[in-house]
């Protein structure tokens, strides 16, 4: 899965290491369209928000119920400074409005 995939959570970690059940996006996007990238990743994050909102994150993993929950931006590339702004800003609204963090990594 990938970010273009904007109906589609990318991936779920839970153990391993991780305390939390954390959804992971996958951005494999350069920043060479800052606007255009934050856009998809915007219709993206809303998409996870709906899983977890609507519930369907726990009737998927019913063992995970209660746990808290992150979502972690896996990026290919490093990110812009309006993407930073960006995550800084959406990580405040989730963690206030649903209790989730928002985080992001540069993986090669």
């Amino acid at each position: 899965m990938a970010i273009t995939d904007t109906g589609v959570i990318d991936s779920v970690i839970h153990g391993n290491g991780y305390e939390d059940l954390v959804l992971v996006i996958t951005d494999h996007l350069d920043w060479s369209a800052p606007q255009e990238h934050l856009l998809v990743l915007q219709q993206k994050l809303n998409t996870y928000i709906a899983f977890v909102e609507s519930g369907q994150i726990f009737s998927d993993f019913p063992e995970c119920d209660g746990d808290a929950i992150s979502i972690l931006i896996a990026c290919q590339f490093e990110p812009s400074g309006a993407a930073i702004q960006f995550f800084e800003k959406a990580h405040l609204f989730l963690k206030q409005k649903l209790n989730i963090k928002l985080s992001y990594a540069i993986e090669s």
